[in-house]
């Protein structure tokens, strides 16, 4: 066995734990506070998904589509959700059997405006910066214009033996390597952060701004020039 697959089996075996603990509960997707939708809302605060492709990239039970559709109404998506564990696909595609719901580790060959992982780096398992870096290198050539994904700090009064917490400035440095147009948001809850890699880099050659900043924030015109 590769290590790859490895890696793979050791999350699945996680999660299948839990589920066998907690069944159909937050708990079983690692998360023990009732804070799903907060960070739903952070990781789609940047951009406007509506009449976009988007991929849910560790679905996990679809909560996060269910947020899309119900909490932030998001009109006309196109979803696909992904995660590498059966019994929770099972329960998605129970839940919303019209949408498509995929056992799948990686997103394969199809491109997607939008890509979002929530808690898929969590959990404490071999060489997780690799996995952390091979995954993030897969989504961002799986999407047009930009993924956000959350992650545990490292900048905490204490580290939990089970979880994975990770630098901030190491995944700043990472997501370099994809876009120079990135946001980091830690102002939410102390102990964790999501970082936005726009791939929309095109940017007005006069003022030296973003082209999609330039379209939110109108006020910013030539006669701000000198």
């Amino acid at each position: 066995m590769n290590t790859r697959k490895k890696t793979l089996k050791s999350i699945i075996d996680i999660y299948n734990e839990r589920y066998k603990r907690y069944g159909f509960s937050p708990k079983s997707l690692g998360w023990d506070k009732n804070r799903a939708r907060l960070r739903f809302n952070i990781l789609t605060s940047l951009w406007n998904l509506d009449n976009m492709a988007i991929l849910d990239f560790g679905c996990g039970f679809g909560d996060f589509y269910d947020f899309l559709i119900h909490d932030k109404d998001v009109k006309h998506i196109s979803y696909t959700g992904i995660d590498i564990n059966p019994e929770f696909i099972n329960i998605a595609k129970s839940r919303f059997p019209y949408v498509k719901f995929l056992v799948r580790s990686d997103p394969g060959k199809i491109k997607f405006d939008y890509v979002f992982a929530s808690g898929i780096f969590n959990d404490k398992i071999p060489d997780a910066k690799k996995h952390i870096r091979n995954t993030i290198k897969m989504i961002s050539h799986s999407c047009r214009k930009g993924f956000a994904i959350n992650f545990l700090s490292d900048k905490v009064q204490y580290t939990l033996p089970h979880a994975n917490h990770t630098d901030p400035a190491w995944i700043v440095s990472l997501c370099y390597k994809f876009s120079n147009n990135i946001v980091l948001r830690n102002d939410y809850m102390p102990f964790e952060f999501t970082v936005f890699v726009d791939l929309s880099t095109h940017f007005d050659k006069q003022l030296v701004i973003y082209s999609n900043f330039l379209k939110k924030h109108k006020q910013y015109t030539y006669t701000d020039l000198p």
